[in-house]
């Protein structure tokens, strides 16, 4: 039990640990209702999601890796989490591989949070950064979702932000992937559905509608191919007007339950200070949105993806045969 100075509860956290390999964890049972600023957490396992009976404790999260180059992660389960299961933080080269996250305030958050300038050599900024082959499900709340990635740094020559791909995100808020700032980002093969609101969670200004993918700052020189958005009660795309240069294509989205979503792509949208997507343009289908952008999605689809259950618990997002 941390005291309430610490800074928060870790399963594993490391700084420095260049060309390390992190493999076969599970980080479960972290963190409380309590969690100051934060107004509750109401899946994790009772008597903890008590907002009532639960005192204050700060940011647990089950791996941190921070200011390290080169690292691979693999086969980290994480579960029952008041904060985050997953952080980079001024971090490079490195790759998150094979992960099941559920129940947590948010999956994974990519951040430039503790800088290290006096460090050899110095570690101030994340950059080439990949995300794949994982499965997020239940995670979120107001202010996060299932993969949050942060302001970066601007990138030298021939780097790249973050890769994220061939991953299956489900029953979130916020968003599915949420972009603030950042350039030369690359997300392919990814399925995306539903958002958290199906839970009924209660707690402090609860807001479990989410979109797809947001872009809620200047996202710029990125590519978004070959995703299955699919569920949201927000939008399947949320796109800010800074952000420019990027590329949308063969995508296939849907609206399910039909007319649920708010829109299909709200393009040049304002975003408040959470993150919530509000007025812009509302293309109410894929359709409108290409006549309108006839550079973007040439390739994309709007219909059923087909998944084998969706009501399953986590949803079964593979491909059926039809």
């Amino acid at each position: 039990f941390p005291s309430h100075d610490t800074g928060g509860t870790f399963g594993i956290r490391v700084f420095h640990a260049d060309n390390g390999i992190i493999s076969n964890i599970v980080t479960s049972h972290f963190g409380n209702a309590g969690l100051s600023g934060k107004g509750g957490a109401p899946w994790l396992d009772s008597p903890w999601n008590s907002l009532a009976t639960n005192d204050p404790e700060i940011l647990p999260a089950g791996l941190d890796i921070k200011q390290s180059s080169n690292v691979t992660i693999t086969n980290h389960t994480c579960d029952d989490m008041a904060e985050r299961c997953f952080a980079f933080d001024n971090s490079n080269n490195s790759i998150l591989d094979t992960f099941h996250y559920t129940r947590a305030r948010a999956g994974i958050t990519v951040h430039e949070f503790t800088n290290d300038p006096q460090g050899q050599p110095p570690r101030t900024r994340n950059y080439n950064l990949i995300i794949r082959n994982g499965i997020i499900d239940n995670t979120g709340w107001n202010d996060s979702g299932a993969i949050d990635i942060n302001t970066f740094t601007a990138l030298s020559g021939g780097e790249y932000s973050v890769k994220i791909y061939n991953n299956m995100l489900s029953r979130f808020s916020h968003g599915g992937i949420s972009i603030e700032t950042l350039s030369q980002a690359y997300i392919w093969n990814n399925t995306i559905f539903g958002d958290r609101s199906v839970f009924g969670y209660s707690g402090w200004a609860p807001n479990f509608i989410a979109d797809g993918i947001k872009l809620w700052g200047t996202v710029t020189n990125s590519v978004f191919k070959n995703n299955i958005i699919s569920g949201q009660n927000g939008s399947n795309y949320a796109i800010k007007p800074e952000a420019t240069g990027n590329t949308f294509d063969f995508d296939l989205i849907e609206d399910t339950p039909i007319g649920t979503r708010e829109c299909a792509v709200r393009w040049n949208a304002t975003f408040g200070d959470q993150g919530w997507a509000q007025n812009g343009t509302c293309y109410s289908t894929l359709a409108a949105f290409k006549a309108a952008q006839p550079t973007q999605e040439t390739h994309g689809l709007e219909g059923n993806p087909q998944f084998v259950n969706t009501a399953s618990s986590p949803p079964d997002l593979h491909i059926g045969l039809s």
